[in-house]
């Protein structure tokens, strides 16, 4: 019986890291609707919750980055501030989802830098 136990456990595991690494892969075509869809569906009080929660914190301060960038850019006079504070957010953000999804993968808890924890 605790063998079935251990699979089980083992398989609810494999499905919650999946479920981690779907959402965060689809987050670099989706940007933030998908950690939102995975918010709503994801179980309250779960470890695969919580970092769906941090995954949606960190597409949102990559949302506002880039609408900052592109209102810069919006003005002649800061598009040279603009324009390079929106490349290197966006190839930031490929990285860092290129990168959490690994450790997602690996079933480390993934926690992204430079986030606003707007969602708890």
């Amino acid at each position: 019986m605790s063998d079935q136990n251990a699979i089980a456990s083992d398989l609810a595991a494999t499905n919650d890291r999946n479920f981690v690494v779907i959402f965060t892969l689809a987050s670099l075509f989706f940007g933030v609707f998908s950690p939102l869809v995975g918010y709503f569906v994801a179980k309250d009080g779960t470890t695969t919750r919580k970092q769906i929660v941090e995954l949606l914190n960190f597409q949102i301060t990559v949302l506002g980055l880039m609408l900052i960038a592109y209102l810069l850019t919006a003005t002649l006079i800061l598009s040279v501030v603009g324009i390079p504070l929106a490349i290197i957010v966006g190839v930031a953000d490929v990285i860092m989802l290129i990168l959490g999804a690994i450790r997602a993968s690996r079933g480390e808890s993934v926690r992204y830098r430079f986030t606003l924890r707007l969602l708890s």
